[in-house]
């Protein structure tokens, strides 16, 4: 199935018919989120034949624990996304196992992982994007379990529920906007996405990573594309060379050299070559 994510209503209406599924952001919630108003979001989802999954991944307090249960009985006819385990004990006393999609980031990195996660009864597991494609194909073939991936968009690679950016302002004794900024390394040239907001701090590769010309041997259960700190005009363009190629409307050379004219910044990342940790000389 062919997922996107959602920030905003606009982005919904105009990705509607070219997806399976729509990862709805919503603020009290989510990482990252806009203004989307996650009643009429749901509601369109449903009308329009598209499955809604609520994104509950940010870090939840042992006080918000109510409020989680009160989403899982409202949006009923939704699948969730959850980072913290703590909300699968919730639905595990509603026996709704079964709707939640488990995705911890870095921490699914084998097919041992896999397997004990996928015998809880998840819909379905999220593995790390820091290891190479094989192995994640590897896995879910040893293990036969559905796996939710991150095919296309730029890749998280920090998450804090401090708020560092403002830490930072108070102690530089600097005044700034949090909106649309960029870390840069004094000995490289990439511009790092970063984000605070209610939910803390985020950090992203600098980089967009693209695995359309692996989707053949994944056979995955849910392929989600991100536009996260991409122009919606050039994302939209990506979702339809996706569901043309997932409908066999155009070939995998196509696609790829459609994906190609865009002049994204596109890198393999982890997509082969597993990570390497090496001392820095001084």
């Amino acid at each position: 199935m062919l997922i996107s994510s959602i920030y905003n209503m606009k982005e919904l209406n105009k990705l509607n018919g070219l997806i399976d599924g729509a990862l709805l952001n919503y603020k009290d919630y989510s990482l990252i989120y806009d203004d989307l108003d996650l009643d009429l979001a749901y509601s369109f989802c449903l009308n329009n034949n598209i499955i809604p999954i609520i994104s509950l991944n940010k870090m939840f307090y042992p006080f918000e624990i109510d409020n989680v249960k009160d989403i899982y009985l409202k949006y009923n006819n939704a699948l969730f996304l959850i980072t913290d385990i703590g909300l699968y004990n919730i639905g595990k006393k509603l026996n709704i196992e079964n709707k939640l999609i488990y995705n911890p980031e870095t921490m699914l990195t084998n097919y041992y992982d896999l397997k004990i996660y996928k015998d809880l009864g998840f819909n379905a597991l999220a593995m790390s994007l820091e290891i190479p494609i094989s192995d994640v194909i590897e896995s879910k073939n040893k293990t036969n379990a559905d796996i939710f991936y991150l095919v296309f968009g730029k890749r998280m690679m920090f998450y804090s529920r401090r708020k560092l950016l403002s830490l930072y302002k108070e102690k530089a004794n600097l005044d700034f906007k949090n909106n649309k900024m960029y870390l840069k390394e004094e000995k490289r040239e990439d511009y790092f996405p970063i984000i605070e907001n209610e939910n803390g701090t985020k950090i992203f590769r600098s980089y967009i990573i693209n695995y359309l010309d692996k989707l053949d041997e994944m056979n995955f259960k849910y392929y989600l594309l991100d536009s996260f700190d991409i122009d919606f005009n050039i994302y939209k363009k990506v979702v339809i060379i996706y569901n043309d190629y997932f409908k066999k409307i155009i070939s995998k050379e196509d696609a790829l050299n459609k994906i190609n004219e865009l002049n994204l910044n596109i890198l393999d990342g982890f997509k082969y070559q597993d990570s390497i940790y090496q001392k820095e000389e001084f």
